[in-house]
């Protein structure tokens, strides 16, 4: 329950369009428990989203209980501005990505937590998928629709399992395209 406001990122954006949806769905489930405030679109620029804070304190005040940004960049802004004012640690702010500024926030409290998602796995199996297809391996034009995109896992990072992912090791079979897909979806294959 409660009051929040939330960092829209880029409009148009489909990764901002979902978070955004996935929150809304959420404030739904509440059945009016959390009323959302307000949302800003900060683009996921730093100095976009410190000053919508910076208003949102000045409108709100301590009305604020939570702070829902659709990344990192945004997220350690808001926490930021809440130190500038006096009010750190005193509204809940969530990010997505992983960063470790985002970490450092939440080992001091100034953030609540955020989504890790696997960069290294995306970096990695975005630069296999265009060198395979390049080189052969992959033939992209009979390859079902389905089979063009790979899947990551995200986890919720708070204070209690932060250092297990400020400390992660990629640990992926380079050399199996299929090996992203099957760590998630056991069975699956890039064939057909």
């Amino acid at each position: 329950e409660g009051k929040i406001c939330e960092l829209y990122g880029i409009l148009g954006a489909e990764p901002s369009e979902l978070r955004s949806e996935g929150l809304a769905d959420a404030i739904a489930e509440t059945n009016g428990a959390v009323e959302l405030l307000d949302q800003q679109v900060a683009n996921h620029d730093a100095s976009q989203a410190m000053a919508a804070v910076e208003n949102w304190i000045a409108l709100y005040g301590d009305e604020i209980d939570a702070i829902f940004c659709s990344s990192d960049t945004m997220a350690v802004a808001a926490a930021e501005a809440m130190k500038n004012a006096g009010m750190e640690g005193t509204v809940m702010i969530s990010g997505f990505d992983g960063t470790a500024a985002a970490w450092d926030c939440i080992r001091d409290g100034s953030m609540y937590s955020t989504i890790f998602n696997d960069g290294y796995m995306v970096g990695f199996y975005a630069a296999d998928y265009a060198y395979s297809a390049a080189t052969g391996i992959l033939d992209v034009a009979t390859m079902d629709q389905a089979k063009r995109m790979f899947c990551t896992k995200v986890a919720l990072v708070t204070a209690e399992n932060v250092e297990e992912y400020a400390n992660y090791q990629p640990n992926f079979d380079w050399t199996d395209l299929d090996s992203c897909i099957n760590s998630i979806y056991p069975n699956a294959s890039l064939e057909g």
